[in-house]
């Protein structure tokens, strides 16, 4: 079979050789049919236009008369547009006779698209219409168009109080045109099915699904189109920066919330149970939308996504952590129990990323599967919020006599008292930074596919190589720490981590060498998964010693929030340094000043990065040291405190 294909292809390439090309075929058409097929298969712009079964779609320039065209080449389909100019689909082994035919001037591949905000904006004028609000603009009477997967027609969103359709025409392309079942092609086409108003609304005035789609037999397979068409992506966007603004204070506020909190059950485990109902039902809320209009929804969506992230699950997470710290003051236990953690969490997310789409798809697609996928989730979800709670129990409490109790303050004068412990300083710092890197080159990686390593389907693999040895080795961590301390295991991950960026950058377009670099950062991974959260129970403790103050909520909380920080401020950076790089979203191949941007995003910034963490964990050594005497020390004051 193998042999076939390289002897026909051997024929098309000595038909291409024959003939005059370089008038009448695009520059980049030729490369692709010169290419085989493993390395057209291999490059999306090398197979931007062909299709499995052997068809291009091509963009023709011609004379004379579109029937000739048509008469001489029957077997391909011309879709005949303005200014002579038309769309073929042709099998790759006429592509050599179209382009000799004389009426044909001019041939090239459908172009592959990239939609970069801040340029495309920038092209068409639309900034300085946007950024003047004497225009009076405000986007009311626009019609829009959605090219997707399909669309839900009979969802509500598009569907007026009358229960007559919003959509003003639906062009499936899948369906083929049926004259006698009055399915016909848009004026001037070929391909696919108008639906008009009528027809949709007709298909809705009937009661069963069956009857719907046998009169409109649309449907949208994966759910994207109908959620794009169903939400304004920037009212999204808007919304999002909003609910983010409000959970990075909402942090700090909550820390407070879980210091203050005496039950019976303790002051953070109650708070597991507490925030865990409305957690479940504002992730069901969240898949459910109410047809309640445009402006509507957006304030549904904007309540919901605070409620949930910045309300909810700040006081679930956070008193998650915070239990670390309350459930033993023995160091290796925390290390283990935070190693097991995170161990379940990344298996957690990768089996979610695995069965999430089919769930849905199995469930009913569209609105109903998304909001059956939810329901399934939050069940599961509570039945683990309340075995955490009934599984756990707070088992060191705070000393009530006057050694902490006296030196409690404002909130304020808390975080005061606490900035004069260096280590609470380095922790914070550590966060922000760490999470900065992360940031950076999570969201880099993309692009040093796409642009540096020329391919980026290898995204995946990247991936793979850096998640891997992080699952595998994490377990091998507190057994390390428990010799050698947890901060000497974060210093020597970091120099895993240090040493893969090394290997990166000595063999920049090595795949070997890439691939070698990701797992020895993956293993350094382990290490700060491991051990950084781990490490606030410590420092916890080394503020109730020095400073009598023991609030575990607050500490928490401003590592949380520097750990938010440091994610949003490595997104940003992200995007200021591929601007200041003159990286291009629409072209195919970028300037040398983008390039270095994006190695400097992914490589050299880490790198750098790398270097001041390792100065941190440095200077964190000496809470390793003074540790045994610091739980020594409170030992005793609680058993004073117990006496007296």
């Amino acid at each position: 079979m193998y042999l076939s294909k390289y002897i026909r292809r051997c024929d098309f390439m000595d038909n291409m050789n024959t003939m005059d090309f370089n008038q009448k075929i695009d520059v980049s058409l030729r490369a692709s049919l010169e290419a085989t097929p493993v390395e057209r298969n291999a490059s999306d712009d090398l197979s931007t236009g062909s299709s499995s079964d052997g068809f291009w779609n091509l963009i023709v320039l011609y004379t004379g008369s579109p029937q000739t065209l048509q008469n001489e080449f029957p077997s391909s389909s011309f879709t005949f547009l303005l200014g002579n100019y038309a769309i073929v689909k042709i099998s790759e082994d006429d592509i050599p006779s179209l382009a000799a035919f004389p009426q044909v001037i001019y041939i090239e591949r459908p172009r592959q698209l990239f939609f970069e905000i801040v340029s495309a904006r920038q092209a068409s004028c639309l900034s300085a219409i946007q950024e003047n609000s004497s225009y009076g603009l405000t986007g009311k009477g626009i019609l829009i168009s959605v090219i997707d997967s399909g669309i839900d027609y009979a969802h509500p969103d598009f569907c007026n109080p009358d229960k007559t359709t919003r959509l003003v025409a639906l062009w499936d392309q899948t369906i083929l045109a049926d004259p006698s079942a009055g399915r016909f092609a848009p004026a001037g086409y070929s391909q696919g099915t108008l639906f008009s108003p009528e027809q949709i609304n007709a298909a809705l005035q009937t009661a069963g699904h069956e009857e719907r789609f046998r009169l409109v037999p649309s449907r949208d397979i994966s759910g994207h189109g109908t959620a794009v068409a169903g939400i304004a992506a920037g009212v999204v966007g808007t919304l999002m920066l909003i609910a983010r603004l409000f959970d990075g204070v909402s942090d700090l506020f909550m820390g407070v919330i879980i210091d203050k909190t005496n039950t019976r059950w303790g002051k953070a485990r109650p708070w597991v149970l507490w925030s865990a109902p409305p957690l479940v039902v504002s992730l069901i809320m969240i898949f459910t939308v109410p047809n309640i209009g445009a402006n509507g929804k957006a304030i549904y969506m904007l309540l919901v996504y605070i409620f949930l992230a910045a309300v909810c699950f700040t006081a679930s997470n956070l008193s998650y952590n915070t239990m670390l710290s309350l459930v033993t003051t023995e160091q290796h236990d925390r290390n283990v129990m935070n190693t097991i953690r995170f161990e379940f969490t990344m298996i957690a997310q990768l089996v979610i990323n695995v069965i999430t789409i089919p769930l849905v798809h199995f469930l009913g697609n569209g609105q109903k599967g998304w909001t059956c996928m939810s329901i399934i989730y939050a069940i599961v979800a509570l039945g683990m919020f309340i075995t955490t709670f009934a599984g756990t129990k707070e088992r060191y409490k705070p000393i009530k006599p006057e050694v902490t109790e006296k030196k409690k303050k404002h909130p304020i004068k808390t975080i005061k008292i606490l900035c004069s412990n260096k280590y609470f300083i380095l922790i914070t710092l550590a966060f922000a930074i760490i999470y900065t890197s992360l940031g950076l080159t999570g969201g880099s990686r993309i692009y040093y596919a796409k642009y540096v390593l020329g391919n980026e389907m290898i995204n995946s693999t990247m991936t793979l190589f850096n998640y891997i040895p992080t699952i595998l080795t994490i377990m091998l961590i507190p057994i390390f720490a428990k010799k050698f301390g947890k901060i000497k295991a974060l210093f020597v991950g970091f120099l895993f981590y240090g040493a893969g960026l090394i290997l990166e950058i000595a063999g920049p377009v090595n795949l070997p060498m890439i691939y070698g670099g990701l797992v020895l950062q993956g293993i350094g991974h382990a290490a700060l998964y491991s051990c950084l959260f781990a490490i606030v129970g410590d420092v916890v403790d080394y503020s109730e010693w020095k400073d009598g103050i023991r609030e575990e909520g607050l500490t928490y909380s401003v590592t949380s929030f520097g750990q938010k920080i440091g994610t949003g401020l490595g997104t940003a950076a992200l995007g200021w340094i591929l601007a200041a790089g003159n990286y291009n979203g629409t072209a195919a191949v970028q300037p040398d000043s983008a390039i270095f941007a994006i190695k400097s995003l992914f490589l050299y910034l880490p790198l750098a990065i790398t270097v001041v963490v390792l100065i941190i964990w440095y200077l964190f050594m000496g809470i390793d040291k003074v540790y045994p005497t610091v739980r020594k020390e409170l030992d005793e004051r609680r058993k004073n405190a117990k006496q007296n």
